[in-house]
């Protein structure tokens, strides 16, 4: 017997019939002999054709135009014919072009399910065509199916945004891709990228985002000055533009000048509590601001710029000071914001006033008594250039003497003065009196013996 040979021993059934199956896997014809009991026997010539595409599988119809997004499928089915033997109902799909199936690959084989059909799933990244090919038991079927451009609304849409943001270099414009939540998780991310010196909240101009359980992804884009920025949000091939705008801040968004009492004394200690009122929805790094004064003010840190960081109250508070009376023009700054004001500091008037002198003069004008005067400040040092008013009187209350060479107080509020008696014979006691010419309320009086 020869490999296509093949025998089976049938008995027969309470009808007499004995029958038998057989097939072939090769067309052909073939020869079928029976015998009974070695004495009847019969011969009969059965041919075997080439199957019939139909009674093996059929294409069943499909959604053409997929969109080439890499991860939308196209679904392929070969409707197999049940009365197969199971081991038959297995198809081979091929594709080419760069299209893979959900294996990854551009053959995947398949095995009907209950229903009869081997169902494949196939994927592209670019448009264009794909020529797919199923095989089964030596039957091929081919068709063409076609990927194109993906749709963007199917990818994702710009969700509505704010314009016109302040362009301070922290407040955000909230930007949004829309990204279609039947996409797998995978594909639902989009890149953000901005020109024109526009960072995101990683602080670089570009930014991946993972959409959220919404289907949002959202990125954040800030700009230190104003002006329009280019923005670009692509997914999956799709890529769509927008241009945004950030505007000057209004100065009263980020900080206001709170009241100040002006015209303080010049006295080198005093200090002007200047404040500005910052606006607390901003960030903690961005409630910075930088206070410079000129004309020879200093703040408490002895120099002509401080920088002051807002406190809880939103308060950003520094101490101004001069030793010479006049005008300061002070400037305030955070971000691009910069307000200017002027203030004023004025003469620093002393509190009170110390004379000393020798106790005693000899009468006559030659004879000279020379009396220091220091005016003193119960805070800083009085302003310098203070002049005086002088007068003494005998002890009868009469006036008596001369006062010359009077000098204006200095930097460290001393000044001096010589007084004689002149011709005057008078002899005893005499009283002095210097007060301050600008404010007579501050004087005082010392007592000299005239001998």
């Amino acid at each position: 017997m020869n490999s296509n040979s093949a025998t089976i021993t049938v008995s027969a059934d309470a009808s007499g019939n004995a029958t038998a199956s057989i097939k072939s896997a090769l067309t052909g014809t073939a020869t079928i002999k029976a015998a009974v009991a070695t004495k009847y026997t019969a011969v009969k010539t059965v041919n075997f054709t080439t199957p019939a595409a139909d009674n093996i599988f059929t294409v069943a119809a499909f959604t053409d135009n997929v969109a080439a997004d890499g991860t939308t499928t196209m679904v392929l089915t070969a409707a197999i014919n049940k009365s197969l033997p199971t081991s038959a109902q297995s198809v081979v799909f091929t594709a080419d072009n760069g299209a893979t199936f959900s294996n990854n690959t551009p053959t995947i084989t398949v095995s009907a399910d209950g229903s009869g059909n081997a169902i494949a799933y196939l994927k592209k990244a670019t448009e264009g065509p794909v020529h797919v090919t199923m095989a089964d038991l030596g039957v091929t079927r081919n068709l063409t199916v076609t990927f194109v451009a993906p749709n963007a609304d199917n990818v994702f849409t710009i969700a509505p945004f704010t314009d016109n943001t302040i362009a301070d270099g922290v407040s955000t414009m909230t930007l949004t891709a829309a990204v279609n939540k039947k996409l797998p998780v995978a594909s639902q991310v989009i890149t953000f990228t901005a020109d024109n010196s526009a960072t995101f909240s990683n602080n670089t101009g570009t930014m991946t985002i993972t959409a959220d359980g919404a289907g949002n992804a959202i990125a954040y884009l800030k700009k230190a000055t104003e002006g329009s920025v280019h923005v670009t949000m692509t997914g999956l091939g799709v890529s769509r533009n927008l241009t945004v705008n950030f505007v000057a801040p209004t100065a009263d968004n980020v900080f206001t000048i709170a009241s100040f009492t002006d015209n303080v004394m010049a006295d080198g200690v005093s200090t002007m509590v200047l404040t500005a009122a910052v606006n607390k929805k901003l960030p903690l790094s961005a409630q910075t601001v930088t206070f410079t004064a000129d004309n020879s003010a200093t703040y408490s840190n002895g120099n002509p710029t401080a920088t002051a960081t807002a406190d809880a109250a939103g308060n950003a508070t520094v101490y101004l000071k001069k030793s010479v009376e006049g005008p300061v023009h002070v400037t305030m700054a955070s971000g691009s914001v910069t307000r200017s004001l002027t203030v004023n500091f004025t003469r620093s008037v002393p509190d009170n006033m110390l004379l000393s002198n020798n106790p005693s003069v000899s009468s006559g004008f030659g004879n000279n008594l020379a009396i220091s005067i220091s005016l003193q400040k119960n805070i800083g040092k009085p302003a310098a250039g203070y002049q005086f008013v002088y007068s003494a009187t005998d002890s009868g209350g009469n006036q008596i003497g001369v006062f010359s060479n009077g000098t204006a107080s200095d930097a460290n509020g001393a000044a001096t003065v010589n007084f004689t008696t002149g011709n005057s014979a008078y002899k005893g006691i005499v009283k002095i009196i210097i007060a301050l010419q600008q404010n007579p309320a501050i004087s005082q009086v010392t007592s000299v013996l005239v001998n």
